[in-house]
């Protein structure tokens, strides 16, 4: 009886091998000399993927990007993969071990000739800032051929590639080989203003191994253009701009020539006044000590900004700022400014725990007809009395005190204070509407 047992189980076992049915993971399960490698490119690109170590395995790049090579031996691999519409890219020093898959993801593919495949800026980039280009490649290039044979148009004065090594870009692969190179014109770091570039690097140029790229590398970007930031301090209660503190600023996008702002500004209808150069941030300033500036402040040297009107302040784009260059369109900032009336109020609009005594104080951004804003102010308690008190205008005609030494807030009160549209400037221009603020006492 036991030997028809072992019988039986061999036969089943033959019968498992002849069908194939086994379970591969079952198979497998004592297999711990071999690994896998697996990935993905971009843009997607289908082809094939070889990992070259003692014996040279072939696998392939799917419709969607992605590879997976699985049971390869222990060991360290040269992966290269060669897709169809791209350039070929190359990973030396892929450690393969068993029960740890070894992952190149989004792997970046061009069609710049090999070993290079990434450039910053980028083909195309636009609004590009800085002073340098940087090529990735996977293989080190010769730094001297490289400087022979690069090319930039527009010129500029002077520009040197140098090697070095970058972190990882393609998340798994060994640091990246780099060259990169600072730009400078007119004397100052940095790419002109507006500026389309071309750069070419001549097929000529080898490898530090010897191997000539065999194709010319071109790209192109184009540096950040002229442009423009309008501040418009507001300080008044209505949060529209102040006329009796209308100081206006600018922040370039590079250093301005200050008599090119004086050309290129103006409001409408007109503002007399000037802008001056105005110290901004230390850390974004590099002018190479001239007096250009990327701030700019409005100075008034004549009357305030009109009451409840519509300006504009444009900046055209025929006058040239900086470089030769011009704004690509004119840029123009449209602002109401305040009508007449309160600009700042203590106790301010909606505070609570207002001591008793406490004064209050109106600041108007005009000068107004005393005795008409005094006939017009009303402090009330809701629900109760009007509290009378005693006027004073410390800011002649800008700013009013109401005193009630007669008479205390009431605690936890809710007060109103009003002005009535009946108050007008010392011109004689009547507010457009009341002024209202509530305060609560302690």
């Amino acid at each position: 009886m036991r030997m028809r047992s072992i019988f039986a189980f061999l036969a089943a076992a033959a019968l498992l091998a002849v069908c194939g049915c086994g379970d591969e993971t079952t198979n497998n399960y004592y297999r711990t000399d071999t690994g896998t490698i697996f990935g993905s490119v971009s843009p997607v690109d289908s082809g094939t993927v070889r990992a070259i170590g003692d014996k040279a395995y072939e696998g392939q790049l799917d419709g969607l990007g992605t590879f997976r090579m699985n049971d390869l031996p222990q060991g360290v691999y040269q992966l290269e993969i060669l897709p169809l519409n791209h350039s070929k890219r190359v990973f030396p020093g892929v450690a393969v071990k068993s029960g740890t898959p070894y992952e190149l993801s989004r792997i970046t593919l061009t069609q710049y000739p090999y070993p290079a495949y990434r450039t910053e800026p980028e083909d195309g980039a636009s609004s590009v800032t800085g002073s340098s280009i940087t090529l990735y490649v996977d293989e080190n290039l010769n730094v001297a051929d490289l400087n022979a044979g690069t090319h930039i148009d527009p010129p500029v004065d002077e520009f040197h590639w140098l090697a070095g090594t970058a972190y990882s870009y393609d998340y798994g692969s060994p640091d990246l080989l780099i060259c990169w190179m600072n730009v400078s014109r007119d004397g100052v770091s940095g790419f002109r203003i507006g500026t389309t570039y071309h750069v070419t690097i001549d097929s000529t140029v080898r490898t530090a191994a010897g191997a000539p790229l065999g194709k010319t590398l071109r790209f192109s970007f184009r540096s950040k253009p002229l442009s423009v930031q309008v501040i418009l301090p507001r300080y008044s209660l209505t949060g529209l701009v102040s006329i009796s503190s209308f100081s206006p600023s600018l922040k370039f996008s590079t250093c301005v020539d200050p008599d090119s702002v004086k050309k290129v500004l103006h409001f409408e209808p007109p503002i007399a006044g000037v802008w001056l150069s105005s110290v901004g941030n230390k850390y974004e300033m590099d002018c190479s000590g001239t007096p250009n500036n990327y701030y700019y402040r409005f100075f008034q040297t004549g009357a305030p900004p009109l009451a409840s009107t519509n300006y504009r302040l444009i900046v055209d784009d025929v006058t040239k700022l900086v470089d030769g260059a011009a704004f690509l369109q004119p840029d123009t900032t449209e602002f109401l400014t305040d009508a007449y009336g309160v600009e700042a109020v203590s106790p301010v609009n909606g505070s609570y725990h207002v001591t008793p005594d406490q004064q209050i104080a109106l600041t108007f951004n005009t000068i107004m007809d005393t005795l008409s804003v005094q006939s017009a102010f009303i402090v009330e308690r809701l629900g109760g009395e009007v509290v009378s008190g005693e006027f004073s205008w410390p800011l002649a005609g800008r700013q009013m005190v109401f005193s009630h030494a007669a008479q205390l807030f009431v605690s936890q009160g809710i007060y109103k204070i009003t002005v009535l549209k009946s108050a007008k400037t010392a011109s004689g221009v009547y507010l457009e509407k009341d002024f209202v603020s509530y305060f609560a006492a302690e």
